[in-house]
Parts: C-alpha cells; sequence; structure tokens
C-alpha cells in the first residue's frame, strides 16, 4: 500500500513538472523580454548632440491646451533657449507609445527638455530622459547616467551651455 503510494505520488511529480528544454526555453524569451525592456540611458552630452532643441521652461496648465486629449499637441512655454531656434513655446507631440515616454498632458512644472522636429511639432528625444524636472531650483537628474541625482539648476544650466558651445565650436 506505501509503494503504490509512493509511485502515485512519483508519476504526479512527473507530469506536473516542465521537462528541461521547456523551462530553457521560458527561461530564454524572459531573459530576452527582460533585456529588450531594459531602461536606455543617456549622458548629458549624448542628449545635447542627438537634440537639435535644449530649451529650459515649464509646461502649460491643462485649462490652457484646446483639448483635454492626451494625444493632443501639449505647450512648452520658454523661458531660456540652451540649443536651436529662438523662440517663446514649443508644441509638443504627446508621443507616448509605451512606458518609456510620459504623457505630456499630465506634466506640470519647470523642466529642461531635449526635443527633435516631429512634423508639425516637436518630440522629445529619448523619452523620460529627455525630461530634467526641476523644483525649488533644483534639477532632478537622476536619470541622465554621468549626473549627480540632484544639482542646482543655475550649475545644470552652465554645463549644458558649456556643451553646446563646444559641440559649435567643434562643427566650426
Amino acid at each position: 500500500m506505501h509503494g503504490k503510494s509512493l509511485r502515485e505520488a512519483a508519476t504526479m511529480t512527473k507530469r506536473n513538472c516542465l521537462p528541461l528544454w521547456k523551462s530553457i526555453l521560458w527561461s530564454s524569451a524572459f531573459l530576452c523580454a527582460l533585456a529588450n525592456g531594459r531602461m536606455v540611458t543617456a549622458t548629458l552630452s549624448q542628449l545635447v548632440r542627438d537634440s537639435p532643441v535644449v530649451v529650459f521652461g515649464h509646461f502649460r496648465q491643462i485649462a490652457d491646451h484646446p483639448s483635454a486629449s492626451s494625444d493632443a499637441p501639449v505647450v512648452f512655454d520658454i523661458v531660456e533657449v540652451l540649443k536651436g531656434m529662438s523662440r517663446t513655446t514649443l508644441s509638443l507631440c504627446n508621443y507616448h507609445p509605451d512606458s518609456e515616454w510620459p504623457d505630456l498632458s499630465r506634466l506640470k512644472g519647470d523642466y529642461v527638455l531635449f526635443a527633435e522636429p516631429d512634423g508639425t511639432c516637436e518630440r522629445l528625444t529619448l523619452g523620460y530622459r529627455s525630461l530634467i524636472p526641476v523644483a525649488d531650483r533644483v534639477a532632478n537628474t537622476s536619470a541622465i547616467e554621468d549626473e549627480p541625482a540632484r544639482q542646482p539648476v543655475k550649475k545644470l544650466l552652465m554645463r549644458l551651455r558649456a556643451l553646446v558651445k563646444q559641440k559649435f565650436s567643434r562643427s566650426d
């Protein structure tokens, strides 16, 4: 009687276990998905190099937008143009196909922003890493690879001006 119970338990265990090849296949698929979903990293100099537009300013409040749709372009009021054409506002495409791209219609406050032209509006160069939030004159640069987690916005803007100037002096 006891032997029969052991055989039944062994048979049930064999049926419930995945064969080794299935385990390897599932593990490989999981690791590939994890690798593809990994956040892209960027340095400040890469963002400056890859972004035709670098500005400091703030998002206009939702009430000022013509539509509350999260796909409608969002207006960004510029305080300082660090790179690109001089202007007072940017019309930002609210491109957010996945979790790496923010819904710009929900953002408030001051930011340093890196963008590139995309038809009739500008688009963030590299998702969340293209936005540096600023609060109480302190920039949160934790998403930028070669920067401290926080730094005075004055210091960050000086560094950005130097990087832009350096880029333009090399291209002469």
